[in-house]
């Protein structure tokens, strides 16, 4: 087997039918080409660098690790891409444990420190790395927060059944509530070209309108983040698996979201909602009516990314936990590395202690 760094996106770019083969295999848009592509575009700005490497055989593209070169205060090591920026689950690709094994051995051998971010902790690249990893290293893992995934059932009915009588009577208070302010109106679109402009605005305007606006977290807030977000909607609108959903009442937008159907899942990338009608919780009846809408289309499940929060538990849900790993090779390059993420972990502490 061949292995290949690519830095260059013009070839990046040309991998992604080989590389989106691969990644059927995952079934997760997160490992997707366009989502890589439109991270790398968004994200990747100098002095850092695309740095992904590539394990073909044959000519066939058998394993990929999408990682970007990144330098803090002078210092390179690898990441994953838009670990950081997104926080959203990571992984590689790869069609065999051969194949993974290859890949592994090239990352370690550029003797770059690494870090990796929200890693399954059940997937093959974590076991792998603990037996492949240098002795002359020094190997981290730590804790990377967790996510939910909510099984769908056949029918409405049969779903409902699966919530507890206390979160149902929940639920029905919420929309009680919406309703004495007037009529409720539930919109699930697919844009295309001629429409998307016009949904991603009312989306982002309802993203900003809370406190993601007032702690500068909002999409608006951030040029490379609004960036990533207009240009990942376009490139899966074409394709067909852009959802947007809105809550409205009386024609005002109570809550919004961003997400992306994929392998019979629905995944729910970014929500927003209007604080003013918070007494009626229109984000959790927005995700209500998002799951009736994805049990009509007949998916199989609605993943919750970013962090697992206490609300996402009105529905039955299977937890999904994370890992973080930290490689730091015996190498100036390691070394310097220790040393600055040492200083940034001490100064946390520092910090935290004073405020407190």
């Amino acid at each position: 087997m061949d292995v290949e760094l690519i830095s260059r996106s013009s070839v990046f770019d040309s991998l992604k039918d080989a590389w989106n083969e691969l990644a059927a295999n995952f079934k997760s848009p997160l490992l997707r080409h366009e989502w890589c592509s439109s991270n790398i575009d968004a994200f990747c700005s100098s002095p850092d660098r695309v740095a992904t490497f590539v394990v073909r055989s044959d000519g066939k593209l058998r394993a990929v690790a999408p990682l970007k070169l990144v330098y803090h205060s002078r210092v390179p090591r690898l990441e994953s891409l838009s670990a950081y920026e997104l926080g959203e689950p990571c992984g590689f690709l790869y069609d065999s444990k051969e194949s993974l094994t290859v890949l592994l051995e090239a990352i370690f051998k550029s003797r770059y420190s690494i870090a990796l971010h929200r890693f399954s902790v059940g997937g093959l690249e974590i076991q792998m790395m603990k037996d492949l990893v240098p002795r002359r290293a020094i190997y981290t893992q730590g804790r990377g927060n967790s996510s939910y995934t909510v099984p769908l059932q056949p029918t409405w009915e049969s779903f409902e059944a699966t919530i507890s009588a206390g979160r149902r009577s929940d639920l029905r208070r919420y929309k009680r509530r919406a309703e004495r302010l007037g009529n409720l109106q539930f919109e699930a679109v697919s844009p295309n070209h001629h429409t998307l402009d016009r949904y991603l605005e009312e989306f982002f305007r309802v993203e900003a309108s809370g406190w993601k606006g007032r702690n500068g977290t909002a999409i608006l807030m951030s040029p490379s983040r609004f960036r990533f977000f207009t240009q990942y909607a376009r490139t899966i609108a074409e394709q067909g698996m852009l959802r947007m959903y809105f809550l409205r009442i009386d024609g005002r937008t109570a809550a919004a979201r961003f997400a992306v159907e994929c392998d019979n899942r629905l995944w729910d990338l970014k929500m927003g909602y209007d604080e003013t009608l918070s007494e009626c919780s229109p984000g959790v009846l927005l995700t209500q009516e998002t799951m009736c809408d994805a049990i009509s289309r007949g998916l199989e499940a609605y993943e919750f990314l970013g962090k697992a929060e206490a609300w996402e538990r009105h529905w039955w849900c299977e937890q999904n936990f994370f890992t973080s790993i930290r490689i730091y090779p015996f190498s100036i390059n390691g070394g310097l590395s220790v040393i600055r993420d040492g200083y940034q972990f001490a100064s946390k502490r520092v910090f935290s202690r004073t405020d407190s």
